[in-house]
């Protein structure tokens, strides 16, 4: 297996059950690969008062 490091967003909300862009968010950070995004949701997201977002890197694993 292969690993390798992607870049994501880390997503907290000040309020528990927010949804924005297709994603349910509380005080517990989600984690979404910017893979997963479309251009609309990461702008969405990091645009919202509700949300504290920051970029990350995660490790991804793959079979190659």
């Amino acid at each position: 297996m292969a690993v390798k490091k992607v870049k994501a967003l880390s997503v907290t909300s000040s309020k528990e059950g927010f949804r924005r862009a297709g994603h349910s968010f509380g005080r517990e950070a989600k984690v979404i690969p910017l893979t997963s995004l479309s251009r609309n949701q990461i702008g969405q997201l990091k645009g919202e008062g509700f949300l504290a977002v920051t970029e990350v890197e995660i490790e991804e694993t793959s079979d190659e």
